[in-house]
């Protein structure tokens, strides 16, 4: 007897950021279209119509839990935030940056007069000689 060998299975076929050109190939969940990474394990609706207030407050314990683990593990928060701060010390730190950022950008625009007046006259020269330069190469191919 044959044994008689399993249809194909249908496979994934997401793109593959870090493999321009590749798709997935891993199978696709059942009743889906994608595999259990790229979208076939959903965690259930994200319409504010379909989610309810008790399933969004799950969600949000559900984090908070995750997050809490975290603490407690001194892991590195999500997004690259910090447990140790509070947000005013967050927000005391961004006036800080701010300020910081401003004078740096004051200092840098802010010029001697003279050497402003050098500079411009520099640059006249050269574009005067340039402009010469110019000027005779044209005669040059006109002559020639």
């Amino acid at each position: 007897m044959m044994s008689e060998e399993p249809p194909s299975r249908q496979r994934c076929g997401a793109r593959l950021k870090h493999a321009p050109g590749n798709f997935c190939a891993r199978y696709v969940a059942p009743g889906k279209t994608r595999c259990n990474l790229h979208g076939g394990k959903s965690t259930g609706p994200r319409k504010p119509a379909r989610l309810t207030p008790e399933r969004l407050a799950a969600m949000q314990e559900g984090r908070r839990r995750w997050v809490k683990g975290l603490k407690a593990t001194g892991q590195k928060a999500p997004c690259g935030g910090d447990f140790t701060k509070s947000s005013k010390e967050k927000a005391e730190r961004a006036r800080l940056h701010e300020d910081r950022a401003r004078k740096a950008n004051e200092a840098m625009f802010r010029a001697d007069p003279e050497l402003v007046a050098k500079a411009l006259d520099r640059l006249a020269e050269a574009t005067m000689r340039l402009a010469e330069a110019t000027h005779l190469e044209r005669e040059a191919a006109r002559a020639g």
